[in-house]
């Protein structure tokens, strides 16, 4: 294309990348893990994996990457985890099939393999960011009540039990813990998805000018025997900042978040809610 739709291949785009026949015959229980960078500029999924255990007749898909629409991306070397049991296991003629079918950008593979689905694999999903600024004086932060929660799954092949969701806030600099707190739910069956919530919120009365601090969120299981099978996304962390008098949403380069308060159909640019202490 030339431009945007113009050229003689302006888009949609369609192409695929499909296996030869595999024969997992045995296998109770299989996942298909792949690198990728992913970038796509379309209003639907642009990539799409699809499992057959009939030679290609019939496909299965697959869904992921459902956030990357509308100019989203991947991180460069994002690591995919996708149990196939359900089509794959115990069949003698698989096949597995990768297709790109977006308007614009890429979307790079590598890596591929199946394998056994891990007993033991956790991953955190969207959190909470707890501030109601990124940045804020002293005096504002005093009063800024933070609450904590993330989505918690178990993508792994067994249940798992006592899951903590442990955070903890700390000097940037330091690194000195200045908060800490965790929930445990006794038990995350196999493909599904809680919401975990601190109970008691954190008041950061403890937060000075000029200091960068961070809060970070960890997910792990107390009864596991054996390391997670993907720990990169059992953790997320963020930052925030104690200053004289200047309030600010994120650091001037788009890292930050919002905290959305009331329901109902609204929008907003910056609000900030100034302490009574200030």
């Amino acid at each position: 294309g030339l431009g945007v739709g113009a050229g003689p291949y302006p888009g949609t785009h369609s192409g695929s990348l499909t296996s030869p026949s595999i024969d997992l015959t045995g296998q109770d229980a299989v996942t298909l893990v792949f690198h990728q960078y992913a970038r796509a500029n379309a209003s639907m999924v642009s990539t799409l994996v699809e499992v057959s255990n009939d030679g290609g007749e019939t496909w299965t898909n697959f869904p992921f990457n459902e956030e990357i629409v509308g100019n989203g991306s991947t991180e460069p070397d994002d690591m995919v985890i996708l149990n196939i049991s359900s089509v794959a296991a115990n069949q003698a003629d698989v096949k597995i099939r990768f297709t790109w079918n977006g308007r614009y950008y890429f979307w790079l593979i590598d890596d591929v393999q199946i394998v056994e689905t891990p007993k033991y694999n956790l991953a955190l999903g969207d959190y909470q960011y707890p501030p109601s600024s990124f940045a804020q004086p002293a005096l504002h932060w005093e009063t800024d009540t933070m609450y904590f929660s993330a989505d918690v799954s178990n993508i792994g092949g067994e249940d798992q039990t006592n899951v903590v969701l442990k955070v903890i806030a700390s000097e940037g600099e330091t690194g000195i813990t200045i908060y800490q707190d965790s929930v445990v739910r006794d038990i995350i069956e196999v493909d599904s998805t809680y919401t975990l919530s601190i109970a008691e919120p954190y008041i950061p009365d403890n937060i000075k000018s000029h200091d960068t601090y961070r809060f970070t969120y960890d997910v792990y299981s107390l009864d596991a025997n054996e390391p997670d099978f993907d720990p990169s996304d059992n953790f997320a962390a963020e930052r925030f900042y104690g200053t004289d008098q200047m309030l600010a949403k994120d650091d001037g380069n788009g890292i930050g978040g919002i905290r959305p308060q009331m329901e109902g159909d609204w929008e907003i640019g910056n609000l900030y809610e100034i302490s009574s202490n200030a």
